[in-house]
């Protein structure tokens, strides 16, 4: 009877861990799901060169990891997560601020749009990364739009990047 109670426990625990895992995706998780085919190696032509684009899954794949790089004074990189139920970025931006961005809801399941949350090493006045949209249209083609502020007016460059093969 005792091991009846033990193995009756057991499937109980059993059974409310798979509920827990059932819960269906969200927008963010689908989100995240669609950045995931940006990883590998990509390449712009741009007015001062080339600009490259490097996109990795690290941390036992729960972030994905981006580098730009190329006719640049520095490199910048984005890491890109789930926090909790919203997808999250933080760009470490060679003005030496860390903007966190969170996904925005859009009707298109291809243009994926962060805005400005907060961030860190910004001060009034300062330049900083304010929204940036990653439009994926096909497996070898996505298009960059970051768009920066500063003394009060946005700007936006738009950068179209080709898979590297």
């Amino acid at each position: 009877m005792r091991m009846h109670h033990v193995m009756a426990t057991a499937l109980l625990i059993g059974s409310v861990s798979l509920l827990g895992n059932a819960v269906s995706k969200g927008a963010g998780d689908e989100a995240f799901e669609k950045m995931k085919t940006l990883v590998g190696s990509w390449e712009a032509a741009v007015a001062t060169g080339i600009q490259r684009a490097e996109f990795q899954l690290i941390a036992n794949s729960s972030v994905i990891m981006s580098r730009l790089s190329g006719n640049m004074p520095h490199d910048m990189h984005t890491m890109l997560h789930m926090d909790g139920s919203e997808f999250m970025l933080t760009h470490y931006c060679a003005m030496r601020n860390q903007p966190r961005m969170v996904l925005v809801p859009g009707r298109d399941p291809n243009k994926l749009v962060f805005e400005f949350k907060d961030g860190r090493n910004i001060k009034p006045g300062d330049v900083y990364m304010n929204r940036v949209a990653f439009i994926i249209d096909g497996p070898n083609h996505h298009t960059e739009e970051w768009t920066h502020i500063g003394n009060g007016e946005e700007k936006t460059i738009r950068v179209e990047f080709r898979r590297k093969h």
